[in-house]
């Protein structure tokens, strides 16, 4: 069974300093990764707004697992809890991000692995509780790319 990777966008894969964009890691690595793995993207905000960043990018159609986008940062938590109740094997399930206070605490707490981009503003937010570590850290999406080769290729 692949692996579902749900990818956070603000400051993961779309940097929002100066004209935001794409990071350049993400031109590369979100392709290469929907050879190993359903890609999924839940993020937070206006949905238009949302939806037309990732119409600028080369890879928009690597997605090719559900795109969520909820009004608040806390919704999150419910879309992870959803897919988890509907997962034949919620072990293969992967949230990535760079908020440890949002989309990685909340896969501690929903037991799911987790790879958290020390990348953006958030880069040094601590968890609001101690529920636990990300199953993994890196600096950029190399790093989840790293990660997948070892774990996703077999």
């Amino acid at each position: 069974m692949k692996p579902h990777l749900i990818f956070d966008w603000d400051h993961t894969i779309w940097n929002t300093e100066g004209k935001g964009g794409p990071y350049p890691d993400a031109e590369v690595v979100i392709p290469k990764l929907r050879e190993l793995a359903t890609l999924s993207l839940l993020t937070h905000g206006d949905e238009s707004f949302q939806l037309g960043k990732l119409g600028r990018c080369t890879f928009s159609d690597a997605f090719n697992g559900k795109i969520w986008v909820v009004p608040n940062p806390g919704d999150k938590r419910s879309i992870l809890e959803l897919i988890q109740k509907k997962a034949t094997d919620y072990h293969s399930i992967w949230v990535i991000g760079d908020r440890r206070d949002l989309e990685i605490q909340f896969a501690i707490e929903l037991k799911l692995n987790s790879i958290w981009v020390r990348r953006g503003r958030h880069a040094t937010r601590k968890l609001t509780d101690s529920v636990g570590e990300p199953t993994h850290e890196v600096s950029d999406l190399i790093g989840v790319l790293t990660v997948g080769d070892s774990i996703w290729k077999k």
